[in-house]
């Protein structure tokens, strides 16, 4: 299938033509630094860590055309498809409605306008089927949930693959820009999740443009951490600040979406920060706590509570 787009000519030009007859922007911020807009991201976490939550949320910010709170966001609004491949439509009704204590009814929430979701049929080609609802849509932004349904094996990776490049290539061929989300296993109760997590699906972070992760917070079992990883274009979001903590909430129109404390470690003094990185690099290597204590004066219960405060970031 070959759809008429507004691609440029597959004819090589000289470098320099690139910049002629057309206006140079700095892609506009979809979700601050972790998606900018002409891009195809990865978002990646442990099962039931909330990325669908997340996902809907940004998608819906999008449609609204104003940022999540504590984020830089868009200035205009987007139309937004979200592909959703979890969850059923009872499902996705039940979550994003308030009942009563009785399990009665209250209301549900009302989203943009602009925020589509939808989902091919089950003998459609799934790519097909997007190609064909961005073209004749014209969505500006799609969200994918998740690529962990389109494997075919349990530690398949051939379909994904697949799947990111020619997302990519719908990419260029329609200006549409993509966050897929999909599954890793969880990190180390006292570590922050990692590309390691995805294990052979790690290949899908050199395919993005833009890769970052949910997971949770080894201090706090209520709290999820937003960590960016890598960059095509530019530097990753929160290099020396630390990352953003947070958790969900509700609305009082059954809304449920994360709030984040985006303030980093400003809370935490510098050289308590320093402290705390070298208690990290010391624990890493081996160095118990007892001897961490001895070399830096302090006792080892503050040893172990101070390694405890260490963020992906902390200098």
């Amino acid at each position: 299938m070959k759809i008429e787009t507004k691609a440029s000519s597959s004819i090589p030009k000289k470098a320099n033509e690139c910049f002629n007859g057309r206006p140079i922007r700095l892609p506009e911020r979809l979700f601050d630094d972790y998606w900018l807009g002409g891009e195809v991201a990865l978002l990646f976490g442990p099962p039931g860590i909330g990325k669908s939550v997340l996902a809907v949320q940004i998608g819906d910010a999008l449609a609204r055309g104003r940022p999540i709170d504590g984020f830089r966001g868009p200035t205009r609004r987007r139309k937004v498809l979200y592909v959703d491949l979890n969850h059923s439509e009872t499902q996705f009704q039940t979550r994003y409605s308030r009942f009563s204590e009785y399990g009665v009814f209250l209301k549900s929430c009302t989203f943009a306008e602009r925020f589509y979701r939808g989902r091919p049929a089950t003998d459609e080609d799934l790519f097909e089927w997007l190609a064909n609802r961005v073209a004749a849509d014209r969505f500006e932004a799609v969200i994918m949930d998740d690529l962990t349904v389109v494997n075919r094996t349990q530690y398949g990776t051939r379909e994904p693959i697949l799947l990111m490049r020619k997302l990519k290539e719908m990419r260029d061929e329609f200006g549409v820009s993509v966050l897929v989300l999909t599954g890793s296993d969880s990190p180390p109760r006292d570590k922050l999740i990692e590309e390691v997590q995805l294990k052979r699906s790690r290949a899908l972070c050199g395919l993005a443009d833009s890769v970052f992760a949910l997971g949770p917070d080894p201090v706090s079992v209520e709290k999820r951490c937003l960590i960016h990883f890598r960059k095509s274009n530019g530097p990753v979001a929160w290099p020396e600040g630390g990352v953003p903590f947070g958790g969900i909430t509700r609305n009082a129109d059954g809304m449920i979406a994360f709030c984040f404390d985006n303030y980093g470690f400003s809370r935490i003094d510098q050289s308590t920060r320093r402290l705390i990185s070298r208690i990290h690099d010391s624990r890493q290597t081996g160095t118990t706590y007892r001897q961490i204590a001895a070399e830096l004066g302090i006792t080892k219960s503050r040893a172990a509570r101070l390694a405890q405060k260490w963020r992906r970031g902390m200098a």
